[in-house]
């Protein structure tokens, strides 16, 4: 497997056969289309990884789970939707209000890791990049603090960074490196 295939993997892009393929946007806002998400594989993940790697890009999502909203996981599975659907929607209006061009993808991680309850979880997310609508450079540092700003504002613990021509990082609320992704 190629470094890019393997970062994507790791940065949870890549989609499996337990990745959901709808298209999460429908449930935000009315459209005509109902086409599945666009997976990320072996032959266009390189693509996409280096040509937005030279420009810098990161990762964040609005959602979070039971413990945050205290449904219970077995009844309240609707709530927790419709709270997260809601969270996801306020997302986007700030992306758009940033100027910022995005991609909405589905991020996953590990839950509970090294636990008998450990499970892989994917959530709905965006690849916001430091380019406007008409694909102009914007600057870098703004696209950053858009990020840090967006995880404490959505409680996240951290978003990923990817400086231009860096290495992905996590970086949590305070601006702080928590841990970098290997190459």
């Amino acid at each position: 497997m190629n470094n890019s295939l393997d970062l994507m993997e790791r940065m949870g892009l890549v989609e499996n056969s337990r990745t959901p393929n709808f298209n999460f946007l429908n449930e935000i806002r009315e459209t005509q289309n109902n086409a599945p998400m666009v997976s990320i594989n072996e032959i266009n993940a390189k693509s996409l990884i280096d040509r937005h790697t030279k420009n810098g890009y990161i990762i964040i999502s609005p959602c979070r789970g039971y413990a945050d909203f205290g449904p219970n996981p077995n009844t309240d599975k609707e709530k927790l939707a419709s709270i997260n659907k809601e969270r996801v929607r306020e997302l986007i209006e700030l992306i758009r209000e940033s100027g910022f061009s995005y991609t909405p993808v589905y991020g996953g991680f590990v839950e509970n890791q090294g636990t008998d309850q450990e499970e892989i979880v994917y959530e709905r997310s965006f690849v916001v990049y430091p380019l406007d609508r008409s694909g102009e450079l914007q600057d870098f540092a703004e696209l950053r603090e858009f990020g840090i700003d967006m995880a404490r504002r959505f409680n996240q613990d951290s978003v990923l960074v990817c400086e231009p021509n860096g290495t992905p990082a996590y970086v949590n609320q305070n601006g702080e490196i928590e841990f970098e992704l290997p190459n």
